[in-house]
């Protein structure tokens, strides 16, 4: 399995693999399972202790740049940071779910 245990350690994970992938590679990897782990971020950071909505939206609008393998440096330095604020957020560990995604 590559996925954390936690919710709380899957937000990181994604946010740090596409940080990565476009960082890193320039996004020449970028795939459909990547656009679900993304998706899969804006359903993370609605649990628990939500995002408050000026923050989501502004998780939203990157994730939306983020899909179409085209974003800027700020909509991908976007994900790790909120995807920070959300794990505070969220000290008490909360379960991964069945993820849609491979990566």
């Amino acid at each position: 399995m590559r996925y954390a245990k936690t919710l709380q350690g899957e937000t990181i994970r994604i946010a740090g693999r596409v940080s990565d992938e476009f960082h890193g590679n320039d996004g020449i990897n970028w795939e459909k399972d990547y656009k679900k782990m993304v998706k899969s971020l804006l359903a993370i950071t609605a649990e628990g202790n939500p995002l408050p909505d000026p923050m989501r939206e502004e998780l939203e609008a990157a994730v939306k740049h983020v899909k179409k393998g085209e974003p800027s440096d700020a909509d991908i330095d976007t994900l790790p940071r909120i995807a920070t604020v959300w794990v505070r957020a969220n000290p008490d560990p909360i379960p991964m779910w069945d993820a849609e995604y491979r990566r």
